[in-house]
């Protein structure tokens, strides 16, 4: 027996079945299923519940979207659709579009759930929050759909999505005192944090390197307390960025080549209020007092007993009625309990009943309007959460909190 006739009789054998194969199949001739079949997609935070169907849906090249869906949020929806995916988006009614919506009742707050089946994809709600949540969630499956392509279709897989938060208060914080950034930057940071369902921004406003927004009554605060000369990290900067230009210091916050600063206005603050709120964000505003405020100090020395600002515990002799006049003017508030201005120098307590100790001012809980801190941040419109006050220790108080007051719900 020839083995080598026979090893080449099996190899042309296989050789020619292959080439059958290939002749007989082309690239759409696979079902109408793509490429790669999306059987798994990235959601986070990660959902309570996720439920694969063993199937795929086609997105179309117009996609339909409910006209239930706020207007807001709608657009967020079409910019995903549109810049992400090059499809295009209209509306249409709920009953024919190809996102729709349905409100229940049973359903939490924030909760939501999101199904795709082959008419198209459906969220569940009962509060726009709940609505704007999974929102974010099929636009972060959406943006995944880019993976799963077959000639010029997109796909995602047919699934069934429950999801509620755990947690009510979901925070980021950002420090604009010491690293100031321009307003279109912050909305860039709520819409990532929105995306991924963060619904708190904590905004530190003031501390001694700067005071960043704009107090009518208080001019000098933003003219000048806005403003710090060049401290070791600002002159660390300048000079890395010699070599490295991640390192600049951007020209806007920068003033007679030396100092450091900025403010934001009232309207500027409304106005990124008002867009973290369509983004289900409520902004909390930090000012720090008695403590941390020379940059306040410096230009209405008043605050202080001594009529200086500095560091360390020298500096205990913070004027607490003066500040809360700041804070806000109403007479029934800057008067102390005992009416004893010097007490107040000697750091025995915070006077005029205007906070709490363990929680903060609830300055929303008040109706009038001042024209101090308080009218400022009732005017940049309802924040929903009082200011956040620190709370160091007053020196030569008996009951100085040894914790930070954490913002009041």
């Amino acid at each position: 027996m020839n083995y080598d006739k026979i090893k080449r009789s099996g190899i042309l054998f296989l050789l020619g079945i292959g080439a059958i194969t290939s002749l007989s199949c082309n690239d759409n001739d696979n079902g109408g299923y793509p490429e790669r079949v999306p059987t798994r997609l990235s959601v986070m935070p990660l959902p309570e519940r996720v439920d694969y169907k063993e199937s795929v849906v086609t997105l179309p090249q117009n996609v339909t979207v409910s006209q239930n869906i706020p207007a807001s949020t709608s657009q967020l929806l079409k910019s995903t659709l549109e810049e992400k995916l090059s499809l295009s988006a209209s509306d249409a009614s709920n009953d024919h579009a190809f996102i729709r919506v349905k409100q229940e009742s049973d359903l939490a707050k924030e909760a939501y759930r999101l199904t795709v089946t082959k008419e198209g994809a459906c969220i569940y709600y009962s509060t726009e929050t709940g609505l704007l949540w999974g929102i974010q969630t099929l636009r972060q499956a959406l943006e995944q759909a880019n993976f799963f392509t077959s000639g010029n279709s997109k796909y995602l897989p047919m699934v069934d999505i429950k999801d509620a938060p755990k947690y009510d208060w979901r925070g980021f914080h950002i420090d604009v005192v010491r690293h100031m950034f321009t307003v279109d930057y912050l909305k860039k940071v709520i819409d990532c944090l929105s995306f991924y369902k963060i619904n708190k921004l904590h905004l530190h406003l003031t501390d001694d390197q700067g005071w960043r927004i704009e107090v009518k009554k208080y001019p000098l605060l933003t003219q000048e307390g806005s403003w710090r000369d060049f401290d070791e990290y600002d002159k660390r900067c300048v000079e890395l960025s010699q070599q490295d230009y991640n390192y600049e210091i951007d020209p806007r916050f920068v003033r007679n080549g030396s100092q450091y600063g900025g403010h934001y206005t009232q309207e500027e603050m409304k106005g990124l209020v008002s867009y973290a709120l369509e983004r289900g964000i409520d902004i909390v505003p930090e000012i720090d007092m008695p403590g941390h405020f020379s940059a306040a100090i410096k230009v209405y020395p008043e605050l202080s007993c001594t009529g200086e600002a500095g560091w360390g515990e020298d500096q205990a002799l913070w004027n607490p009625d003066q500040q809360f006049r700041l804070l806000d003017p109403s007479p029934e508030r800057g008067a102390s309990p005992e009416g004893d201005a010097e007490a107040s120098c000697k750091g025995g307590r915070i006077p005029g009943g205007g906070a709490s100790r363990e929680t903060g001012a609830p300055l929303h809980e008040t109706g009038e309007v001042h024209d101090g801190l308080h009218g400022t941040f009732r005017s940049c419109g309802e924040l929903l959460y009082p200011l956040h006050f620190p709370n160091p220790q007053i020196p030569g108080s008996s009951d100085s909190p040894d914790h930070q007051g954490e913002p009041s719900r």
